[in-house]
């Protein structure tokens, strides 16, 4: 499991969700990456900016950026939380992602955006109930 409040453990869920049916997160291409989420709630998220990360240590949690796991997606979603700065440098202030909500495992592509962002990050998706999570 992941320490959500730190990112511990995200090289781990990284490196082990080859053919997994749930996928936290990757590398991000293009701006972009799929994820499927197996449990409806809200997900922070955990980027590293070394490509390929190589220990716990290269991830930080990016406050204000959440990701909602629902049921069925409604007709009029809640639009996204907007992007807050992130919680340590180098990465730019203006982190987010689109969509802000995606249904409970259906695989979605999720646009990471942010004026300046590295090529090459690396994100994790972690449930915010984990560890008392919260930003």
């Amino acid at each position: 499991p992941i320490d959500s409040a730190d990112c511990a453990g995200a090289l781990g869920v990284l490196n082990s969700q080859g053919g997994a049916a749930q996928t936290a997160g990757g590398l991000v291409v293009d701006r972009s990456l799929q994820v499927e989420l197996s449990a409806i709630g809200e997900y922070r998220m955990c980027l590293a900016t070394t490509a390929p990360p190589t220990s716990d240590d290269d991830f930080v949690r990016v406050s204000g950026v959440v990701l909602q796991v629902v049921a069925a997606l409604s007709p009029s979603p809640p639009p996204a939380t907007p992007p807050l700065p992130p919680a340590s440098p180098p990465l730019p202030p203006d982190v987010g992602v689109e969509p802000g909500s995606i249904t409970v495992n259906v695989t979605t592509e999720v646009v990471v955006n942010g004026t300046g962002l590295p090529p090459n990050v690396s994100v994790i998706f972690v449930s915010a109930d984990e560890n008392g999570c919260t930003g």
